[in-house]
């Protein structure tokens, strides 16, 4: 989103993520892409992104205004091999804002599909029997200020906390997948609080952020609760989210309508 600089600017400018896809499926496919916006780095986005690039790169959480560091990235941007796709990553997660570092991750989206096909697994055993999943410890990149605004959880976490135990097996194959697909995840477990809009109301405190949970990458979890949240927004997760290919891709479609 960009709100302009000037009071003739309109509030917002936007660029919906499937148009965004259409237009840049019409060029030549790139290595990679950066971005310096808020909760880039989410499934659903670089599913769509897909035939766009060969990697996305950035963060799950929020970006500081002043975005990335350019001037330390630019020297690295000629270098197409994987392994710089971290060194990449580790640019953005090298600047500190307030001496707190930005999560960040590497995802080969040539790997999504193989992801899609074992998480629509996990995704049925995580709804089975018409059930919610266990939110409320699960490390979570996004909020409208509110716990029923509370979204954009981390993917690893919340398969890791509903599942580890009771289907080990599974999330344990599931999680091979993963880490051939989100194949860099970086964050500061000494100090794992960003800097966040105090107005989101980010706790850090239920998180308990540590490297079996933290996967780098969110994903939309349909809830009940935000058919009644305060937001109109957060209100239109579980249909608006539908307008994106993820949630088909994994069968999500049928716990996103209510029941």
């Amino acid at each position: 989103i960009d709100y302009g600089t000037d009071n003739t600017a309109p509030k917002s400018i936007w660029i919906n993520i499937p148009t965004l896809a259409n237009t840049l499926n019409r060029l030549k496919k790139f290595k990679y892409i950066i971005a310096d916006c808020c909760n880039f780095q989410c499934v659903e986005l670089a599913y769509e992104l897909r035939h766009c690039c060969e990697y996305t790169i950035g963060s799950p959480a929020e970006m500081p205004s002043k975005g990335v560091p350019y001037a330390k990235l630019v020297p690295l941007l000629f270098d197409t091999t994987e392994q710089n796709m971290q060194s990449i990553a580790d640019g953005i997660f090298n600047q500190t804002i307030k001496g707190k570092h930005i999560p960040v991750s590497v995802i080969k989206t040539s790997e999504l599909p193989a992801l899609a096909n074992k998480t629509q697994e996990l995704v049925n055993m995580l709804y089975e029997e018409n059930k919610e999943p266990s939110v409320s410890k699960v490390i979570h990149y996004f909020s409208d200020g509110t716990a029923k605004g509370r979204t954009m959880y981390d993917m690893k976490d919340m398969f890791y906390t509903n599942l580890y135990t009771d289907a080990a097996t599974a999330y344990q194959q599931w999680l091979q997948v993963y880490d051939n697909t989100v194949i860099y995840q970086k964050i500061d477990y000494d100090n794992p609080e960003w800097i966040t809009d105090p107005r989101l109301n980010i706790n850090f405190y239920v998180m308990n952020i540590q490297p079996e949970k933290f996967g780098g990458c969110s994903m939309f979890f349909p809830l009940k609760r935000y058919d009644s949240a305060s937001s109109s927004y957060a209100r239109n997760y579980n249909r608006n989210i539908l307008k994106l290919q993820w949630p088909h891709a994994i069968g999500l479609e049928k716990y996103c309508t209510p029941q």
